[in-house]
């Protein structure tokens, strides 16, 4: 019987540590980047760049628009800047990023 007590023991334990895997100290930018009329801008490129530190990244937007950028240092002065041919270029200052958490920027 105290086999079993400790068996169950042991996969709780494994349990609660599987379970913080899924954990993280960074954060993520995710949105659509569209034009005027609400069409989707497929390519463009968008850059955010912790103003307090040296994290810089970049992605292109996917076929409706969409960017996510991950993992990234959480901070509470991210520039974001969305180019693109044809269009003016678009920023965004002092965006916040916080830990574990996807910050929306369409």
């Amino acid at each position: 019987m105290k086999k079993r007590h400790v068996f169950y023991f042991l996969v709780l334990v494994l349990l609660g540590a599987m379970a913080g895997w899924g954990q993280t100290s960074k954060g993520a930018i995710a949105g659509t980047v569209v034009d005027r009329s609400g069409g989707a801008v497929v390519g463009a490129t968008v850059t955010a760049k912790n103003v307090l530190g040296a994290d810089v990244r970049s992605v292109k937007t996917g076929t409706a628009g969409e960017y996510r950028i991950d993992a990234i240092t959480p901070s509470d002065s991210y520039t974001v800047t969305v180019s693109a041919p044809g269009f003016n270029n678009q920023q965004v200052d002092h965006l916040i990023v916080t830990g574990s958490v996807v910050t929306s920027l369409n």
